[in-house]
């Protein structure tokens, strides 16, 4: 098991709070993928996961204050690796050529949700209090996120 632990959050910042869970109990993680996101009163931190595996434990909630170096949660390394879109492809083409042509039928292709819109909880709040929808918004933050 690894621990997912409150990194150090500045200088005179000792505090924080569990502003929102990324991933939930059971979710796979990649190494790097953001678990949780914490905010102070100057920054909003995302914690991410130093290993891939799944997320088995959080031990807090969103709205719980943390401190620098408390347990948030642990991920199981030794779970099963996040599989990718083609390792999922591959085995649905194998059945779809062992089948007669006759029984093929097309299906069209689900159309695709799309993603929620990534904010930093400050900008979330910022955006309800004025009323703006977040999804109009390009993100000018890392990977796009609206901060």
């Amino acid at each position: 098991m690894i621990s997912i632990k409150v990194p150090p959050l500045g200088e005179s910042i000792v505090e924080a709070t569990v502003a929102r869970w990324v991933k939930r109990e059971g979710d796979t993680v990649a190494q790097g993928d953001t678990i949780v996101e914490l905010e102070t009163d100057k920054i909003t931190v995302e914690v991410p996961a130093l290993k891939a595996g799944t997320l088995v434990k959080r031990l807090h909630q969103e709205g719980d204050v943390v401190k620098v170096d408390d347990e948030l949660g642990q991920i199981d390394e030794t779970a099963a690796p996040v599989r990718t879109a083609t390792s999922v492809a591959a085995p649905a083409a194998k059945v779809a050529s062992s089948s007669p042509p006759s029984a093929t039928v097309a299906t069209p292709a689900p159309m695709p949700t799309p993603a929620p819109t990534r904010a930093s909880p400050a900008a979330r709040r910022v955006a309800e209090d004025a009323g703006v929808e977040l999804a109009t918004i390009p993100g000018t933050g890392r990977g796009g996120m609206v901060t």
